[in-house]
């Protein structure tokens, strides 16, 4: 009987640890983000952070950025370059007025055709949607 509860246990053990595995791999499938789906013209449509709405973000297959902000009726440009790794968007851009590199890690909480959600290190969300017209590049 103890040989049968011993052989019982592992089986489960094994069990538990293989719908483990799969519940990893199935997470970091679901991590991989489609960077593809970035390229395009996309405007922010809701924020809970700082991000004014209104403003135009491009993301060019070859890695650079735009950023065109209307602050107090004053347009801003702002170049960078990104990356994408998993559900990571690593976001690089020199700041106005010094021009100093500030380097900035999101999370893609979704990316499909018209919609890209991205969450800060602060927890707080911006929502984009894809411009007509500006369509990967």
């Amino acid at each position: 009987m103890k040989n049968f509860m011993a052989a019982f246990a592992v089986v489960v053990f094994l069990g538990a640890a293989t719908a483990q595995d799969k519940k990893d791999e199935a997470k970091k499938e679901a991590a991989k983000v489609d960077a593809a789906k970035l390229v395009g013209t996309w405007e922010i449509t809701k924020s809970t952070g700082d991000a004014p709405k209104g403003s135009l973000v491009s993301f060019d297959k070859d890695g650079k950025l735009k950023v065109s902000i209307d602050f107090n009726g004053k347009k801003i440009e702002i170049e960078g370059t990104y990356k994408v790794e998993g559900d990571k968007l690593t976001v690089t851009v020199k700041s106005p007025p010094d021009g100093k590199d500030e380097t900035d890690t999101n999370t893609i909480k979704l990316l499909d055709d018209k919609t890209l959600v991205i969450v800060d290190m602060e927890k707080k969300e911006t929502e984009l949607a894809r411009k007509a017209g500006g369509g990967k590049k």
